[in-house]
């Protein structure tokens, strides 16, 4: 992990939404439009969208955990993340702020 003390600004990350990744995925069209959602309200803000390849799948068949268990297991994760100056949490799509956070009990 890093910080970077002279960056405070927010982007926005997406990762792995190519058509392929996504045809077959746990809640697609909740995601996509929550996806959506998220890229509208950051280019309104001027907020940065990187988006990510990253190519990940349903693997249960290979002994894997399910899709919404892996879902429910990194948003635990991330709530709980953070870094010197840095904030990482696990909101509902309204909720997202991209407004610069100040420190909390985890930063």
């Amino acid at each position: 992990m890093t910080s970077l003390s002279d960056r405070p600004n927010t982007a926005l990350v997406v990762i792995d939404v190519q058509n392929g990744v996504v045809a077959d995925a746990h809640l697609r069209d909740e995601v996509i439009a929550n996806i959506n959602t998220l890229v509208d309200k950051a280019r309104s803000e001027r907020v940065p969208v990187i988006w990510v390849q990253h190519s990940t799948e349903d693997f249960s068949e290979y002994g894997m955990p399910p899709v919404d268990k892996v879902i429910a297991h990194t948003n635990m994760y991330w709530t709980w993340q953070g870094g010197p100056g840095r904030v990482a949490d696990v909101v509902a799509t309204a909720d997202v702020s991209f407004a610069a956070a100040g420190p909390t009990a985890n930063g």
